[in-house]
């Protein structure tokens, strides 16, 4: 950690302390305290600690004397041997654990922008990913170490918040992308997996198959670009959240429709126009309806015209 460009100077404390000394003692004083900030503790030999104070040699006898009468009991000799005056020592101590929170805190905020920017807009996310980081950790000079921390954190995000007695989410990017016949990155695998989790929270008793599962979570998200118009790689660098959104709109609707409800999630990619379809119908019908009456109060008052029958 780099040195403090200033020292911290309480002049309550100061003039205390030196009230009884004269002018050329108080001197030696401030340049050995100042001394302590710099190097955190003092040699234990008087002719250093003159050398450190400024003495001149003709005041060399004089600062001996005084240091023996006064100044030494401004200081205490510590477990390294040298000297140090407590109470700089406490300023010492207290500010670096301040610029260490604050180094630690500008880490954190670095990296959530980060993630914020290229990753995840999920704040549920990040907010588990921020009491999880070690500081440690965080390499705000190298985005590939940056990725591969999120990369980690957010599988155990996914673990943790995943209540369920398969092990859908105890799979490992590197032990599965062997497993699909085309290429798997692992931003792919994290997003699969969170739709595999969105999934799991509407039908907890899913009977899970990974191998048509994983698969068929891909494809649906493509489809879902393919619907909006995005290049497909988007869907897990740039839109993986508003992707997530759509796939969770679409498993809330499905969850309450008695057809669909019995199907896998093999069986929605490979119905999904037509599931699609449903789903916007009956938004639409819902609007369509919406538009044709008036709430006034507790009453509904249709738009129909008087001469149309009931």
């Amino acid at each position: 950690m780099a040195k403090d460009p200033a020292a911290l100077f309480f002049i309550d404390k100061w003039f205390l302390a030196t009230k009884e000394m004269k002018a050329d003692c108080r001197g030696w004083y401030l340049n050995l305290i100042l001394h302590q900030f710099d190097k955190k503790d003092l040699p234990n030999d008087i002719e250093e600690l003159a050398n450190l104070a400024d003495v001149r040699i003709s005041e060399f006898e004089t600062f001996k004397q005084v240091f023996k009468q006064v100044l030494v009991h401004k200081f205490k000799q510590n477990e390294n041997g040298r000297l140090e005056n407590d109470f700089a020592t406490e300023i010492i101590r207290n500010r670096e654990e301040f610029k260490e929170k604050r180094s630690d805190a500008g880490k954190i905020s670095y990296f959530v922008k980060f993630i914020r920017d290229k990753l995840c807009k999920d704040e549920n996310v990040i907010f588990f990913i921020k009491s999880k980081v070690n500081t440690a950790d965080i390499d705000t000079k190298n985005q590939t170490k940056l990725e591969h921390l999120f990369k980690h954190l957010y599988q155990l995000y996914i673990n943790v918040n995943v209540n369920t007695s398969i092990n859908v989410f105890s799979f490992s990017y590197e032990g599965f992308k062997g497993n699909f016949s085309f290429d798997l990155t692992e931003l792919d695998f994290m997003l699969i997996q969170s739709m595999m989790k969105i999934w799991m929270q509407e039908f907890p008793d899913y009977h899970f198959e990974v191998e048509k599962d994983f698969p068929a979570c891909l494809k649906i998200a493509y489809k879902i670009a393919d619907g909006k118009s995005w290049v497909r790689a988007t869907v897990v660098n740039g839109n993986m959240d508003e992707c997530l959104s759509e796939w969770k709109s679409l498993v809330n609707f499905i969850s309450k429709d008695n057809f669909y409800s019995s199907f896998n999630v093999e069986r929605i990619s490979n119905n999904f126009q037509g599931i699609k379809s449903k789903q916007n119908a009956k938004r639409n019908n819902t609007r369509t309806v919406g538009k044709g009456s008036a709430n006034v109060g507790t009453f509904t008052v249709n738009s129909r015209k008087p001469e149309e029958p009931l």
